[in-house]
């Protein structure tokens, strides 16, 4: 379907519940909206790099069922900044991500198709269109065989498995179609397109900071030390992992000061982190390595740090250095 708009392009894609009635809870509704904008947004991400300026629309209801009519609209490709704009440049890098490798197997493996480029939005909106019904039809463990390792769709199964979900707790779906005359999905099948959290592990990242102590440790249990950091105020809540500073500090050997003084600790940080579902997470956080207490070294601040760490210390100006601060 065409649109008033020069160059862009819709492709109507039913979601169509199979129901007693011609009524829908509204929050299962929002549901299903969120679901299938995020798959979208994503194929967009992770198959043409965010090029592509698209959204999804909502059409008024049909009658049969509860049949909400949505449309994949495609409006040209991305420029900086806002807006869009259908150029050699835009079109020649849509092009070369549309025919790579893992872009084709993929958009081939789920609809044996291939976008061709002669009418420029409307193959883009056709093979999006194409590419989520198939996503919300096939069974999980089939999808995962035809997304490309180069490809992360996780985030799409998290989407897709929140839709089900919610089809699986309301009683009244008895199957789901993306077409206007066919339920792809009976609801016997629906337990079979709800995968668990797909968790994939990251490089940790590091820092270094010069922390005060709000709430230490002073026993020995697995408890969060809370500090903050001194440049930026944020705080920090970490697991002790520097087992030689926590036995000596234990051991009375690092006093607290008993003024109204804080006591700072120079500390080097690990943010533990992994990728669920596609979104990235700190599954923990570890002091590492304690280098001062109170300014009285423990451990040399030296070049055996992990690759990249980040400092995040109060750097002293030439002027400081003449002054003695």
């Amino acid at each position: 379907m065409e649109y008033a708009q020069a160059h862009y392009y819709g492709e109507r894609l039913p979601l169509h519940f199979k129901t007693e009635d011609h009524h829908f809870p509204a929050n299962d509704y929002i549901t299903s909206i969120q679901s299938i904008n995020t798959t979208l947004y994503e194929l967009n991400r992770r198959l043409f790099k965010g090029n592509l300026d698209c959204e999804l629309f909502i059409h008024p209801n049909e009658e049969g069922s509860f049949k909400g009519i949505t449309s994949v609209i495609v409006k040209g490709a991305k420029k900086a900044g806002k807006g869009f704009l259908i150029t050699s440049t835009a079109l020649a890098t849509l092009i070369t991500i549309a025919e790579a490798d893992s872009t084709k197997r993929f958009l081939r493996g789920l609809t044996d198709k291939e976008i061709h480029i002669e009418e420029y939005a409307e193959e883009f909106a056709e093979a999006l269109r194409d590419v989520i019904k198939q996503i919300y039809i096939t069974k999980n463990t089939d999808l995962e065989k035809k997304i490309d390792n180069n490809i992360n769709l996780d985030k799409v199964i998290k989407a897709k498995s929140d839709f089900y979900k919610m089809c699986f707790k309301n009683p009244e779906i008895k199957a789901v179609g993306f077409e206007d005359d066919e339920f792809n999905v009976e609801r016997r099948n629906f337990l079979e397109h709800i995968s668990n959290d797909k968790i994939r592990p990251l490089d940790s990242l590091y820092r270094v900071y010069d922390a005060i102590i709000i709430s230490p440790v002073d026993v020995d249990k697995k408890i969060r030390w809370e500090l903050q950091d001194v440049v930026t105020k944020h705080i920090i809540k970490a697991f002790m992992g520097d087992e030689k500073f926590k036995e000596s500090f234990l051991n009375g050997d690092f006093p607290l000061k008993e003024t109204k003084d804080d006591d700072i600790l120079k500390i080097l940080v690990e943010y533990k982190r992994e990728l669920k579902n596609g979104e990235i997470e700190i599954s923990d956080i570890l002091i590492e390595t304690v280098f001062s207490f109170n300014d009285k070294e423990i451990t040399p601040l030296d070049a055996n740090l992990p690759e990249g760490t980040e400092f995040i210390i109060a750097r002293k100006t030439p002027m400081d250095n003449i002054w003695g601060v």
